[in-house]
């Protein structure tokens, strides 16, 4: 289903976002939807961040799911604090269950908010067909309740959907929000429960979201049950959706907003939706607007200080101490929090020295373990390390002050002061990170492209285009007869090489780094690390400014160029305004690529143009139009989790053949399953591990052998089951339709095939 699918529908049941507030939301909820008609996706996991917007987008998915009337019955349901002792949240998750049954089985979603209903006149809503099935769910509760058996009671009301699954006509939805709770209901068995809750039978499917650290460190506990799981990682909103989103806001309560200062405040607040939120409501309440920067930053200072965010903070660091200390010196331990956060901030120290300085006043490990599940800290290596939340920690080092004595006044002045100093980097940033992530997409669709030279020779295209029109330069460019081949690029990080100290504002450069590999050929030999230096001034870059930069590339040059089988590097210099003539005869010199913004433009759009070649194929073979037969070899060293590549290689094979995203993952699993296996092994003559593919319209297969002869020997032993435990054949089998072992007289060669499911194209 595609992306632009997902519409909310009217009205809401307990979602709290709008159709309009989905923007790249809906891709992952058509990941949820696949995930609930799948038959072989038995539990999915939603990752992400605090505030990311995971319990929003349960229960969006809870409304499209209950408004489609099909077999998927959505139930979900968010554990409470208040509600963690067994008998409480007993009652409370089996009243959840049968309500959201009843509303969905009779249309009814007024039934949802009816909190009040009691199990009796649950009973008494039941239509004739539902009356065994909603009678035998609370008979078997109530007979528990009598036992006063904790452990038989909680286990018997999170098996209720399995049973309520097996003896009615739906398959069950369940939608667990902060899940990382169940560890109270029971001590120290939230793994277990989670274990046991998400066996067959397969007409129930789970969905689990909750604090990313706690929920992870329990399933881990179970042996093998993170590998059963489907793991969706929550992607922050991108800027333009942002910024619509804030405006949207704005509008509805009535305050006035510029484009400029919303785009400060997600730079500031990193695009966190609930600190947002809470400016735009705390603005309307004030009666201010958020038309000039240092409005923003005054209203900033005060919620942070005074308002809904310091409430927030206040509040979390009281709940983290009152579980520490089971209530007991909360108080005291709550500000002690606040000192030990602030210390993690300025020095990073051992955790010996911090249970040390706390063990007398609470269990410091538990504390400790409750802030960084709440991602407050993070132990690392034996340290505290400060958390990536830049306001978490601005609340804290103001905090701090006030208990040290310092005056309201003096904190919040210094904190503004700093704040207003910081809007011309923040912005220029902002603009940046824009830049940034529209190049990275460029760079992603590189992928053996042949383009005009002058792209990155930015003299010569003067030369050649001047001020010639748009359209005029496009076909210029089209029949330019000197041409760049690109490479595959298969991956693009930022760089904090050219990145100065905050208070000295942003550096000319920035820089981004892409890797790839030239022709297709996934080895040592034709491997290339593409540097990006991009400017962003408004003036031309001088030779002076390349100067600099050469000098800063230094740091960079002996990195990458280490090693025998050192990858080529490729240097390209961007510049916003262009180059000045000394600044282009350096960077020639020194053997950079030059280009502006508007070549940056063509570019883009000559790579929308022009199709990527084929460059996995062997020189000669002619092009294979997409509905034919496509066939090849690939090789790759058995080093640096170079199996990635393969599975990239599969990855864009199996999505032009029209193979599903669940198909897609399976292939390339057991695509990295069988490279580790063969490296386990170690037998391969010439350090490399050889492919075949094969591929049509209905099915992919591949051949993985340890060496070049494997892939076309058809001889050796058929192995059913490898005693030597080298491959998990069983896995395999799992993944894919057909799995072929052969152990040859000098190795292993393995054939596995994949047939593609009719109508998912």
């Amino acid at each position: 289903m595609p992306s632009s699918s997902v519409t909310l529908p009217r009205p809401q049941v307990i979602s709290r976002l709008s159709s309009e507030e989905l923007f790249n939301r809906t891709a992952m909820l058509d990941e949820l939807r696949r995930a609930v008609t799948a038959e072989a996706i038995r539990t999915t996991l939603v990752l992400g961040p605090p505030h990311a917007g995971k319990t929003e987008l349960l229960r969006t998915n809870f409304d499209l799911l209950f408004h489609e009337l099909s077999r998927a019955l959505p139930i979900y349901y968010s554990l409470r604090r208040d509600r963690l002792a067994p008998d409480k949240f007993a009652y409370d998750w089996i009243l959840t269950l049968l309500r959201h049954y009843l509303a969905f089985a009779h249309d009814d979603p007024d039934l949802i908010l009816r909190y009040e209903l009691t199990p009796r006149e649950l009973i008494n809503l039941a239509r004739a067909e539902e009356y065994a099935l909603i009678k035998e769910v609370l008979d078997g509760y109530e007979a528990r309740v009598s036992r006063a058996q904790p452990q038989a009671l909680i286990r018997y009301v999170l098996g209720a959907p399995q049973l309520m699954a097996a003896r009615s006509p739906y398959r069950l939805v369940v939608m667990l929000d902060e899940a990382q709770w169940l560890d109270q209901v029971l001590p120290g068995e939230g793994g277990h429960l989670l274990a046991e809750i998400i066996q067959p039978p397969s007409a129930v499917c789970f969905i689990i979201t909750g604090l990313q650290r706690a929920l992870l460190e329990q399933l881990s506990l179970e042996e093998g049950l993170l590998d059963t799981l489907k793991i969706l990682q929550l992607a922050p909103l991108d800027l333009p959706s942002l910024q619509t989103l804030v405006g949207r806001w704005c509008y509805r309560l009535g305050v006035a907003s510029e484009q400029e200062t919303l785009r400060l405040a997600i730079q500031q607040l990193d695009g966190d939706l609930f600190y947002l939120r809470s400016l735009v409501a705390a603005a309307s309440d004030r009666r201010l607007g958020l038309t000039h920067g240092p409005d923003f930053e005054r209203l900033y200072v005060e919620e942070l200080l005074q308002g809904r965010i310091a409430h927030y903070f206040s509040g979390l660091i009281r709940r983290i101490a009152q579980d520490a200390t089971a209530g007991l010196q909360s108080e005291q331990t709550a500000i002690e929090i606040v000192y030990l956060c602030a210390e993690a901030s300025a020095s990073r120290p051992p955790i010996e020295f911090i249970e040390g300085k706390f063990e007398i006043l609470m269990s410091a490990p538990q504390l400790l373990s409750e802030l960084h599940n709440h991602e407050l800290i993070t132990l690392l290596d034996g340290h505290l390390l400060p958390s990536e939340d830049q306001i978490f920690c601005e609340w804290i080092e103001a905090t701090h002050r006030r208990f040290e004595g310092e005056k309201l006044s003096e904190v919040k002045f210094d904190l503004l002061r700093r704040r207003v100093k910081a809007m011309p980097r923040l912005l220029a940033l902002s603009s940046r990170r824009t830049l940034h992530a529209r190049i990275e997409a460029m760079l992603k669709r590189f992928d053996g492209q042949s383009i005009a030279r002058s792209l990155l020779a930015h003299d010569e295209f003067l030369i050649r285009y001047g001020r010639a029109r748009y359209q005029l330069i496009l076909a210029g460019l089209k029949a330019e007869i000197d041409r760049i081949k690109l490479p595959q690029i298969i991956y693009v990080t930022e760089s904090p090489l050219l990145a100065t100290d905050p208070e000295q504002g942003t550096a000319i450069w920035s820089c981004l780094l892409a890797y790839g590999f030239d022709e297709g050929i996934y080895d040592n030999e034709h491997e290339v690390v593409w540097v990006l230096a991009v400017a962003d001034s408004p003036a031309a870059v001088t030779a002076e400014a390349v100067a600099a930069l050469d000098e800063r590339l230094e740091a960079l040059r002996d990195p990458l160029s280490s090693g025998k089988a050192a990858p080529r590097v490729m240097r390209w210099a961007i510049s916003k305004m262009g180059f000045t003539l000394d600044a282009v005869v350096a960077l020639e010199e020194r053997g950079f690529a030059t280009s502006d913004y508007l070549q940056l433009e063509l570019l883009a759009e000559c790579l929308e143009a022009a199709p990527a070649t084929e460059a996995q194929l062997p020189e000669g073979r002619e092009r294979t139009p997409p509905s034919l037969l496509r066939a090849f070899d690939l090789a790759i060293p058995i080093n640096e989790d170079k199996e990635i590549i393969a599975a990239r290689v599969i990855e864009q094979i199996a999505k032009s053949l029209g193979f599903s995203p669940e198909e897609i993952n399976q292939l390339k699993t057991a695509m990295i399953e069988a490279c580790l296996s063969l490296m386990g092994a170690g037998r391969s003559p010439d350090g490399r591990l050889h492919q075949r593919y094969h591929a049509t319209d209905q099915q992919m297969t591949i051949i993985v052998a340890d060496s070049a002869a494997g892939l076309d020997e058809t001889g050796g032993v058929l192995i059913d089951d490898d005693p030597e435990k080298v491959w998990r054949v069983e896995v395999l089998r799992s993944l894919v339709d057909q799995v072929r072992l052969s152990r040859l007289e000098r190795g292993w060669r393995v054939e596995l095939t994949k047939f593609r499911k009719q109508g998912t194209a």
